[in-house]
C-alpha cells in the first residue's frame, strides 16, 4: 500500500473531525445565548469574549495554509489572516469600551480594527486563483465586481439604508461610519458572488468555505452597524444575531483553511462558467426597478445617492458591455489566426499526403516497368539457350563437333547470364524483407572478374584490367559474380572506352573499380543512383535501360557482407566501386545474415 492511501484517509479524518468541533462549537454557542449559562452578565462576557479566541485560531489557520501555498494564493491566505487578526483587536477594544468602561462609543477606535477587515477580505478574494489572461479581461473583470457591489448597494440603499440616513442628526463621522460598514460589506459580497463563479476547480471547495464566512460576517457587520445605529446593539436578540453570525464566519473561514491544498491550478480549470457571466446582472435586474420606484416615491436627502447609484449603475454596465464588444472582436480575431493556422496545417498535411501518394503511384509504376523489363532480361538469355538446345536435339548426328562446341558454349554463357538475373532477383527480394542470407567463402577475385569480363563484354570494348597477386576476397561466390558482373555491364553498355577494371588491396578490404569514358551519371541523378527501381537514361543508344534495382541490390548486398558500393569521378571519367573484406585463413566458413 502506498504512503499516499496512507495519508489520504488520515487528512480526511482529520478534517471531519474539525467540521465536527466547528458544528459542536457553534452549537455550543447557540445553547449558550437560548439558555444563558450563568445568568445575563457572564452571557454578556461570553458574547464580546469568545469571538477573539476564535478569530485568533481561524487566523493561525490560514496562516498555516499560506505556508502550503505560493504566489498569488499564499498572498491571499495572509491577507485573510491580517484582516481576522484586525477584526479580532477591534473586537479586543470594543470589549474594553463595553465591559471594562461600560460605554459602547459610535464611532470609537475599534471601528479602525473592524473596517480593516474590508480591504484584507476584498484584497484576498481578489488574489485567489482566477484567470483575467489580459487587460481587457482584467477590466471585465473589474467591471463585473463594481455591477454587482454598485446593485447591491443600491437594492440596500433604495430598501433600508436610505431610511436610516434620512433621518439626520448625526455627525458627518457618524454618517460616513455608518455607510462604511454597509458599503464595505456590499463589496465584499459581491466579491464573493463574482470570485465563486470564477474560481478555479481545485479551489472552489475551499473558496466556498471562505465565501460563506466573509458573507455571514458581513451581515453581523451590517446588522452591529444597524442595531448601533438605532440604539438597539444592547438588546439580547439584537448582540445575540450578530454574535452568531461573527462566530459561523470564523469557523467558516478556518475550515476553508484546513480545506486547501497546495496544488497547482491547471489553466482550464479557471474558465468561467456559463452561470458566472450572467452573474453580474442578477442583482442589476433586481436593483434597477427598486431604486427607479424609490426615486419617484422618496423626496429626502437620500434620494441623490439614489439617483447617483442609479447612473453609476448605468455607466458601469455601459462600459461592460463596450469591453464585452472589444473582447468579442479579440476573440473572433484569434480564431480567425487559429483556423488560418488550422487551415494551412491542413493544407500542407494534404500536400504530404498528395505527395506520398504520387510516390506510392511512381513505385507503383516502377514495379511495373520493373516486372516489364525483368520480364524481358529473363527471355533474352533464355531464348538462345531453347534456340541451340533444340537445335543440338534435332541435328545432334549431322552437326560438326566444332559447331557443337560453339553452341554449347552459347548455351553455357547465357545460362550464367540467366542464374546471374535470378541470384539478383532472389537478393532483392530477402533484401526488401530484411534478411540477406549469405554463404561466404574464398573467392578468387582476379580469375572470376577476367571470367566475367569475357562473358559480358558482348561488344568487344577494349578493357584493361589490373589486379594484386593473389586477391582473395571473403564472400558469397554466387553474390559477388552477380555485383561485379552488373558493373562490367554497366560500362560496357552504358559507359564509353576505355574500360578500366582495377582491384587494390585497402587494409583489411578489397576495393574493386570499374571505371569507363562515358558520358557518366547526371549530377541530378546522382542523389538517387543507388535508389530501388532508379534509372538514369545515360546513353541512348544503349540496347537495354535495365530494371533500375542493379546497382540497389549491388550496394546492399556488398553492405551485408560488411562492405560497401559507390560511384565517384575520376581525372579519366567516372568509377563504379566495390569494396569487400579480404579472405584471410583464419576466416571462418559462416552464413552471415542482415536483418533491417
Amino acid at each position: 500500500m502506498s504512503a499516499r492511501s496512507l495519508v489520504a484517509p488520515s487528512k480526511t479524518r482529520f478534517y471531519r473531525g474539525a467540521i465536527a468541533f466547528a458544528v459542536a462549537f457553534f452549537l455550543f454557542d447557540l445553547s449558550w445565548y437560548l439558555f444563558r449559562f450563568g445568568g445575563e452578565h457572564v452571557t454578556h462576557w461570553w458574547s464580546d469574549l469568545n469571538d477573539i479566541p476564535m478569530t485568533l485560531l481561524s487566523s493561525t489557520m490560514c496562516i498555516l495554509a499560506a505556508r502550503r501555498h505560493t504566489g498569488r494564493t499564499k498572498r491571499a491566505w495572509i491577507l485573510l489572516a491580517a484582516g481576522m487578526t484586525s477584526w479580532g483587536l477591534g473586537e479586543a477594544v470594543w470589549s474594553y469600551y463595553e465591559l471594562g468602561l461600560h460605554k459602547q462609543p459610535f464611532p470609537s477606535l475599534a471601528d479602525a480594527g473592524y473596517l480593516m477587515l474590508i480591504p484584507f477580505m476584498a484584497f484576498a478574494l481578489l488574489s485567489l486563483p482566477m484567470a483575467p489572461r489580459n487587460a481587457v479581461a482584467r477590466g471585465r473583470v473589474f467591471l463585473d465586481g463594481m455591477i454587482i457591489a454598485t446593485s447591491l448597494f443600491g437594492l440596500s440603499w433604495a430598501t433600508t439604508l436610505g431610511a436610516v440616513f434620512a433621518k439626520g442628526g448625526n455627525s458627518i463621522l457618524e454618517n460616513v461610519l455608518s455607510l462604511a460598514y454597509p458599503f464595505g460589506d456590499i463589496v465584499l459580497i459581491g466579491l464573493v458572488l463574482f470570485v465563486g463563479s470564477r474560481a478555479a476547480r481545485l479551489s472552489r471547495s475551499s473558496i466556498g468555505f471562505i465565501g460563506a464566512g466573509i458573507l455571514s460576517i458581513s451581515i453581523s457587520d451590517s446588522l452591529f452597524t444597524y442595531f448601533t445605529y438605532k440604539n438597539a446593539f444592547g438588546s439580547d436578540m439584537a448582540s445575540d444575531l450578530v454574535g452568531l453570525g461573527w462566530m459561523a464566519g470564523w469557523l467558516l473561514i478556518g475550515l476553508g483553511a484546513l480545506r486547501s491544498e497546495a496544488k497547482a491550478v491547471p489553466v482550464e480549470d479557471t474558465a468561467t462558467k456559463r452561470w458566472g457571466v450572467f452573474m453580474p446582472y442578477v442583482g442589476v435586474v433586481v436593483a434597477l426597478p427598486t431604486m427607479a420606484i424609490r426615486l419617484f416615491l422618496d423626496k429626502t436627502k437620500a434620494h441623490p445617492v439614489t439617483l447617483t447609484a442609479l447612473i453609476v449603475l448605468f455607466i458601469v454596465v455601459a462600459l461592460r458591455q463596450v469591453l464585452t464588444v472589444l473582447e468579442n472582436r479579440k476573440l473572433a480575431g484569434q480564431l480567425e489566426v487559429k483556423v488560418a493556422e488550422r487551415t494551412k496545417d491542413l493544407e500542407v498535411a494534404l500536400e504530404k499526403l498528395q505527395a506520398a501518394m504520387d510516390a506510392q503511384e511512381r513505385m507503383h509504376a516502377a514495379q511495373r516497368e520493373f516486372v516489364r523489363i525483368a520480364a524481358h532480361e529473363l527471355q533474352t538469355p533464355t531464348v538462345p539457350i531453347a534456340t541451340f538446345a533444340a537445335m543440338l536435339l534435332e541435328r545432334w548426328e549431322t552437326t560438326p563437333d566444332a559447331i557443337k562446341l560453339q553452341q554449347l558454349e552459347v548455351i553455357d554463357r547465357q545460362a550464367r547470364r540467366l542464374r546471374r538475373l535470378t541470384t539478383m532477383m532472389a537478393g532483392i527480394s530477402r533484401i526488401d524483407d530484411g534478411n540477406v542470407d549469405i554463404n561466404p567463402d574464398e573467392v578468387d577475385v582476379g580469375s572470376e572478374i577476367v571470367r566475367l569480363i569475357e562473358e559480358t563484354n558482348k561488344r568487344k570494348v577494349p578493357i584493361l584490367f589490373e589486379c594484386d597477386h593473389e586477391t582473395r576476397v571473403f564472400a558469397d561466390p554466387d553474390y559477388f559474380r552477380s555485383m561485379v558482373a552488373h558493373l562490367l555491364e554497366n560500362a560496357f553498355i552504358h559507359g564509353g572506352p576505355p574500360v578500366h577494371v582495377t582491384v587494390t588491396a585497402e587494409g583489411s578490404t578489397v576495393a574493386i573499380r570499374v571505371a569507363d569514358g562515358g558520358a557518366g551519371v547526371p549530377d541530378e541523378f546522382l542523389p538517387r543512383l543507388f535508389d530501388k527501381f532508379a534509372q538514369a537514361k545515360i546513353d541512348s543508344n544503349a540496347s537495354s535501360s535495365g530494371v533500375g534495382v542493379g546497382l540497389y541490390s549491388v550496394r546492399e548486398i556488398a553492405r551485408a557482407h560488411g562492405g560497401d558500393a559507390w560511384y565517384e569521378t575520376t581525372a579519366d571519367g567516372h568509377a563504379f566501386g566495390l569494396r569487400l573484406p579480404t579472405f584471410t585463413t583464419s576466416r571462418p566458413t559462416t552464413v552471415l545474415k542482415r536483418a533491417s
